[in-house]
């Protein structure tokens, strides 16, 4: 199972799945906050994943998630998961 990068965002959390990732960068040219960036780093199948710039700048609009055709971006919205928690685990934070 591919490894989980986890990012805060405000309350809410943005998921990266780096080894699914196939470098297409349409989160990073369409993200409308600029939050994301193609990192320098090569994933196992040899593309770059995205990174992010500014933790908290994240407006959770989740058009990253919608546009990625490798389903390797996600993120959680905290309202509808408050008190719930959001099964998540086992990520690692990025900071």
């Amino acid at each position: 199972m591919p490894a989980l990068q986890v990012c805060a965002i405000l309350e809410d959390k943005l998921y990266l799945k780096a080894e699914l990732c196939k470098g297409c960068s349409f989160c990073v040219e369409f993200c409308p906050k600029r939050v994301l960036f193609v990192s320098s780093a090569f994933n196992a199948k040899g593309y770059h994943p995205p990174g992010v710039y500014a933790d908290g700048k994240c407006s959770n609009c989740k058009l990253c998630e919608l546009l990625c055709p490798e389903f390797a971006i996600y993120s959680t919205d905290y309202s509808r998961n408050a008190g719930r928690g959001n099964g998540a685990g086992g990520g690692q934070e990025v900071q």
